[in-house]
C-alpha cells in the first residue's frame, strides 16, 4: 500500500512539473497540429574557465585529417582544436553546432591572423562571437499537419492523473518536429555563404530535444537498415558523428 502511495506521489510530482513546463509551449499547438510551434533558440553565452586575458595552453600535434569530413573549420584541424582548448563553452557540443556567419574562406582568414603561441581566451571568444551564429540555427520548427491532439488510446486511460500525464507527453511531438533551415547551410565549400556541421535532410524529422538539436539514429532497426543498404550510417545528423 505504501509503495502504491509513493508511486502515485512520484507520478503526481512528475505530471505537475511537466504541465508547468509545457503550459506556454502548448498554447502554440492548434487542432491537428497545423500551426508551426514557436521555436526558441537558446544561444549559450561564452563562459571560459580561464580569464579573458590568459594565454591559451600549448597545443598538442594535430590529429590526422579525416578524409570523409569536408572543411577546415568544424572538422579535425587547427581551428577546432584551438577553440576546444579555449573551452569557450561548458558544453563542447555548443561550438560544433554553430553555423558560421561568413564564408569558410573569411572565417579561416580571420583565424589565420592569430599567433597561436600568444592568442588569449578573450580573442577566441570575440572570434567565435563574430564569425559564428547561434547553435541550432540550421533547424526550424515544423508543423505536424496530421497530428491528433486527442488520440484514441487516451480513452483507454481511466486514471485522470495518468491520462493528463499521457496527453502532456503526447503533445511533445509537436515541439520536436524539425525541418532544415536552408538559409543557414553552406552552399558549396569553401565559397558558400556559411558552413555548418549539420547533415541536412530534405524532409521533416524528429529530434530528441535539449542539447540534441539534430536527428539521431538510436533505433537499432534503422541502424541495421542503414548498414544493409549503405554499409555505413552515422550516429547522428552532424559531420562529427562518426
Amino acid at each position: 500500500m505504501m509503495v502504491s502511495s509513493l508511486k502515485a506521489t512520484a507520478i503526481a510530482g512528475l505530471v505537475h512539473t511537466i504541465l508547468a513546463a509545457t503550459t506556454s509551449a502548448s498554447t502554440a499547438t492548434t487542432a491537428l497540429g497545423t500551426a508551426v510551434p514557436t521555436l526558441t533558440i537558446l544561444t549559450a553565452v561564452a563562459s571560459p574557465s580561464a580569464s579573458l586575458g590568459a594565454t591559451l595552453p600549448s597545443q598538442a600535434p594535430l590529429p590526422p585529417a579525416q578524409g570523409w569530413c569536408i572543411g577546415q573549420i568544424l572538422c579535425a584541424g587547427s581551428l577546432l582544436q584551438t577553440v576546444g582548448i579555449a573551452q569557450v563553452y561548458t558544453d563542447p557540443k555548443t561550438f560544433v553546432d554553430k553555423p558560421t556567419s561568413k564564408s569558410s574562406q573569411r572565417v579561416l582568414a580571420d583565424f589565420s591572423n592569430f599567433n597561436l603561441s600568444t592568442v588569449t581566451e578573450g580573442q577566441i571568444v570575440i572570434f567565435v562571437d563574430t564569425d559564428f551564429l547561434g547553435e541550432g540555427l540550421e533547424l526550424e520548427a515544423a508543423a505536424l499537419t496530421n497530428f491528433n491532439p486527442t488520440p484514441a488510446f487516451l480513452n483507454n486511460v481511466t486514471n485522470p492523473l495518468l491520462k493528463a500525464f499521457a496527453q502532456t507527453v503526447h503533445h511533445y511531438w509537436t515541439q520536436l518536429a524539425r525541418n532544415t533551415n536552408q538559409s543557414a547551410l553552406w552552399d558549396e565549400y569553401p565559397c558558400g555563404t556559411c558552413e555548418s556541421s549539420l547533415i541536412p535532410l530534405n524532409h521533416t524529422f524528429v529530434i530528441p530535444g535539449g542539447r540534441i538539436r539534430e536527428q539521431h539514429y538510436w533505433d537499432s532497426y534503422w541502424i541495421i537498415q542503414g548498414l544493409l543498404h549503405f554499409g555505413f550510417i552515422p550516429n547522428g545528423g552532424r559531420i562529427y558523428c562518426e
